[in-house]
């Protein structure tokens, strides 16, 4: 899977934040991160287990992300 401006599952936390920018919302503990960007019913979320992510949940793509 591939999203707008070739962010995939295969990308890192750091690819992730020089391509979309700051999150709207994010929550960091030593072996967890979760990071998403849009809003309720538009949102992309990246959850992290170190440094691999483990989940992608993309709910109508936030305009600001293509």
């Amino acid at each position: 899977m591939e999203l707008p401006k070739g962010i995939s599952e295969k990308s890192t936390i750091n690819e992730i934040m020089v391509t979309y920018g700051e999150p709207t919302d994010k929550d960091i503990s030593e072996d967890f991160s979760y990071y998403k960007y849009g809003d309720i019913f538009e949102s992309v979320e990246f959850s992290f287990n170190g440094d691999r992510l483990t989940r992608l949940k993309v709910e109508y793509e936030p305009d600001d992300l293509k």
